[in-house]
């Protein structure tokens, strides 16, 4: 399945976490972006639009669930 257009925004405070899930979406085709906390996703939005958000519920500052909101 060709993913090359798909752009996925993944949130996750644990750097190592981050990077696993990253370059599991990019070798599968996937545009991924990286975001290490729920304020910074919020920037990222700002200038991009996202097919697909996956978001670690609990973090520090702004959560996932209120960076959805």
């Amino acid at each position: 399945m060709n993913h090359q257009n798909f752009r996925v925004l993944v949130i996750e405070d644990d750097p190592q976490l981050l990077g696993i899930i990253e370059s599991l979406l990019a070798d599968e085709g996937y545009l991924v972006e990286a975001a290490e906390s729920g304020e910074r996703a919020i920037e990222v939005c700002r200038d991009q639009r996202f097919d697909l958000i996956v978001a670690d519920i609990r973090m520090p500052g702004i959560d996932g669930l209120d960076t959805l909101e």
